[in-house]
């Protein structure tokens, strides 16, 4: 087994509680996520290691600290779903964005 082999094994064994301890110990660190596309992300922060930069597959809520899991490959939808995510997103269109809210309308009180 050559270097990159085993340094590959060494991310696919680490657990939460593993990256959690390294994050404390200085082994591994946070950076921003470059390229990022979806809103939610300005929540997160990529765990890497500290010496490599190499992922961990984790990242980190800047609000809560929570450590979840995260492969480029299984995409990030389960990250916009979480609480500080959901809180911090763009609001969502709705009805009321398209009535003028000074000007009172004539609306029908019922559709016959």
């Amino acid at each position: 087994m050559n270097e990159m082999d085993s340094s590959i094994d060494e991310i696919n064994r680490e657990t939460k509680e593993t990256i959690q301890k390294k994050l404390l110990l200085g082994v591994c660190k946070l950076i921003p996520k470059s390229n990022a596309k979806g809103t939610f992300w300005n929540c997160f922060e990529v765990v890497v290691f500290t010496e490599t930069e190499q992922n961990t597959n984790y990242v980190s809520c800047i609000k809560c600290h929570k450590l979840m899991s995260y492969k480029l490959l299984q995409g990030s939808s389960h990250l916009s779903r979480h609480k500080c995510a959901v809180l911090t997103s763009e609001p969502s269109s709705s009805i009321n964005q398209y009535f003028n809210k000074k000007q009172k309308t004539n609306l029908p009180q019922r559709v016959m």
